[in-house]
């Protein structure tokens, strides 16, 4: 490539981008920052004229203990949890509510611990908690458990109000193999009484940076509703405080709160009102939000009983699961934008089953991708031959724009009549490989979104959801936000067949446009660096296909020659 004036500035410019991308990545928000979440200060959780919630901004729970609750002989209860092969549910000292949960299948990013979701902050009691007006509560005690299995517990709470009344709670808890914890209370009353508000947590989470440490392209934290007629209402947990609240009249048969993998679902047999509660981590544009199930006006007649029941799914959003779970949970699983969202989840859907078939993801990557370029053929191979034409005709193109340069409409007509004599169409190249785009980026979001590639090693990738880095040096100092030397080889090998591919493709374009296309590939290696490396195996793995196609076409038009 020729070093001119115009190459010399864009290389500048590219070098600009490559130490200045990731800082500005972080400061418009597409990229997390580099912090961790830390005890902040609590303020009470309030309500507003309008009825909106309020931000709250609440410290940890250990340090709004009150000295009477400390006197209260909880300490005696002994450690209570309920355990399967894919998760540990912990409660806390008290039996109130799950103070955590451990995925036992899924570590964070160091891999020397596992995902734990907890309820470190006091946005809510606690995951599947009963919560009541503090304020017409006397005491609140255990008075009985039973562990009728590892999977399974009763515990019984006494509550006396301040009326005099009293009510026993009977909270059942059975941890299923699929993520799932069943839960029912049963209250029974001395008295005729009435709850004016009762409420069940669904726990709080962060985004998936936060929650496990890993290091991703794109993120999210969202509420999801769900109710009997089929609707749902999204809430984005990352908008204006103005913006942040739910419909005040909707009523609900399920609420999520989910992040880019994971998701709790909280499902009640009777349709209930969905609270949403958020508070901000260290100031930054990070939240961590929270769910639960409000009703209002509980009425309770003496020595009756009433049951509330509820499914609670805290988990990986996987389809099978969430399906199971409840089939309109499927809405949960965000792979693409818009209508590219049921393409992404059907290639996502075959990327399983072909791992199923070949016992490796990475192989099926490689599989599905070849699918796809062999579906493509025939369109690629009409494109290229368009292309081929365009190339071949433009001599006679140049001859026509240095005859007619003074007269632009004669020049486009004699233009058209040259492409009508030699039966080309100047837009055969394009309209092809715009048939393709939209697979393409279905496809580069399934792998980008695919909860199955993270931690899952692949020839010299540890992990198929991160970039292959072999060596990484520290710097010993920052600049633009870049403190370690890293070589990740799979996007290098891609860049470079692009060049190739650039090389050996007929091109129609003029000079100007080549020496811009020329650049492309480095453009490439400074966005895509620490692109995962699922995603730079596809699209390796597309480009071996290119060049081969291009070389097979190349050898049968020259025995088509040969023969003629």
């Amino acid at each position: 490539m020729k070093l001119d004036k115009e190459t010399v500035i864009v290389l500048a410019i590219c070098i600009v981008i490559l130490f200045g991308w990731e800082p500005f990545c972080r400061k418009i928000g597409w990229l997390p920052e580099r912090t961790e979440i830390k005890t902040v200060k609590k303020t009470d959780s309030k309500k507003d004229d309008a009825g909106q919630q309020k931000t709250v901004v609440p410290a940890k729970k250990n340090e709004l203990e009150t000295p009477v609750e400390k006197k209260v002989e909880i300490k005696k209860l002994p450690p209570l949890s309920l355990k399967n092969d894919l998760c540990e549910v912990v409660f806390k000292e008290d039996y109130s509510s799950i103070c955590k949960i451990v995925f036992k299948k899924f570590l964070n990013s160091k891999r020397d611990n596992n995902i734990i979701i907890n309820d470190n902050y006091d946005l809510q009691q606690g995951m599947l908690s009963i919560d009541l007006p503090k304020s017409e509560i006397i005491s609140n005690k255990v008075t009985d458990h039973k562990k009728i299995a590892d999977n399974k517990v009763v515990i019984y709470n006494k509550i006396i109000f301040k009326d005099g009344s009293s009510a026993v709670f009977e909270r059942i808890y059975e941890l299923t193999d699929r993520y799932v914890v069943n839960f029912s209370i049963a209250i029974k009353s001395n008295r005729d009484m009435n709850l004016p508000i009762f409420e069940v947590s669904g726990g709080d989470l962060q985004s998936w940076s936060l929650l496990s440490g890993d290091k991703i392209r794109s993120d999210r934290l969202e509420i999801t509703t769900f109710d009997r007629e089929k609707d749902d209402e999204e809430l984005d947990c990352t908008v204006s405080d103005s913006k942040f609240f739910l419909s005040p009249a909707l009523v609900v048969r399920w609420e999520a709160l989910s992040n880019k993998f994971f998701a709790l679902i909280l499902k009640g047999d009777d349709n209930f009102t969905p609270i949403a509660k958020r508070m901000k981590l260290n100031g930054k544009k990070e939240y961590l939000a929270s769910i639960a199930a409000q009703y209002t006006n509980v009425k309770l007649a003496k020595n009756s009983e009433k049951v509330f029941n509820f499914q609670y799914y805290a988990g990986p959003k996987e389809p099978d699961l969430l399906k199971e779970f409840d089939p309109d949970c499927n809405i949960l699983i965000h792979l693409a934008w818009g209508p590219l969202n049921g393409l992404a989840k059907a290639l996502l859907w075959a990327l399983v089953k072909l791992k199923d078939i070949c016992g490796s993801y990475g192989w099926s990557i490689i599989i599905l991708t070849v699918i796809v370029r062999l579906i493509f053929w025939p369109i690629t191979k009409k494109s290229n031959e368009s292309m081929k034409k365009m190339q071949q005709l433009q001599p006679q193109i140049k001859e026509l724009r240095e005859k007619y340069k003074d007269n632009p409409q004669l020049l486009n007509t004699k233009t058209m009549e040259l492409y009508q004599k030699e039966k080309v169409n100047p837009f055969g190249g394009c309209l092809p490989i715009l048939l393709q785009i939209p697979v393409f980026f279905a496809l580069y979001a399934t792998l980008d979104n695919a909860l199955e590639l993270r931690q899952v090693p692949f020839w010299w990738a540890s992990d198929l959801a991160m970039a292959d880095t072999v060596w990484s040096h520290p710097l010993g100092f920052s600049i633009f936000g870049i403190s370690n030397l890293k070589l990740n080889p799979l996007v290098i090998v891609m860049t470079a067949l692009m060049v190739v591919q650039q090389r050996i493709t007929p091109s129609a374009m003029d000079p100007a446009q080549q020496k811009m296309m020329a650049l492309m590939p480095v453009f490439m290696l400074i966005f895509l660096y620490d692109l995962p490396s699922g995603l730079t195996l596809y699209w390796t793995v597309s480009q071996i296909f290119s060049l081969l196609q291009v070389y097979l076409q190349r050898k049968f038009d020259k025995k088509k020659s040969a023969v003629a």
